[in-house]
């Protein structure tokens, strides 16, 4: 229960939160909104996954030239700004350019994120509940999507991706500053 554990767990859950809003959404938006074919999203998302091994690989080639605090707010920055284009594009080249480089995004920033947890305490039990933080942005993530969709349609609904990706700017930084003050 120490500030630092604690900001790490919800950075992770807003994390979760937001990418899951729009994964809960986003075969919807590719089909009805920039009118892919169903059978060509399936493409698509199977691109978007193969994609995700680069975020990581990414992140350690990043790690050797700029810090870890510098990498994960860019991250969330980055991440942040893909699902904010997804939930409001209707041109298909870049719904797709978005969803390519959505899993890259996504795993890079993850990975950054699962190593400050790695780094809070020897013991490994920040990750633990870390990994626990992801299951809960996921659980409640397509109840607040669909509630939010429902009331206010698209612009709410991106309103509250960029509420998500604030708060997760916001504990990011105080994990940086945690951080730094622990090692002080």
């Amino acid at each position: 229960f120490k500030p630092l554990s604690l900001v790490i767990v919800l950075m992770m859950f807003c994390y979760f939160t937001r990418d899951t809003m729009v994964w809960v959404f986003a075969e919807s938006i590719a089909n009805h909104r920039v009118g892919i074919k169903p059978e060509n999203i399936g493409l698509l998302f199977s691109i978007h996954g193969a994609t995700s091994l680069l975020g990581p690989l990414l992140l350690i080639w990043f790690m050797r030239r700029y810090g870890k605090d510098k990498l994960l707010l860019l991250g969330i920055l980055i991440s942040g700004a893909i699902s904010i284009v997804v939930s409001q594009t209707h041109s298909m080249l870049l719904f797709s350019l978005m969803v390519i480089m959505w899993s890259t995004a996504h795993f890079f920033t993850y990975s950054c994120i699962m190593g400050f947890a790695a780094a809070a305490d020897s013991k490994g039990t920040v990750a633990a509940v870390a990994g626990a933080a992801v299951m809960g942005g996921t659980a409640v993530a397509p109840a607040i999507a669909g509630y939010v969709m429902d009331s206010g349609g698209p612009n709410l609904f991106t309103l509250g991706i960029i509420i998500a990706v604030l708060a997760t700017l916001t504990f990011s930084g105080l994990s940086v500053y945690f951080t730094k003050r622990s090692n002080a």
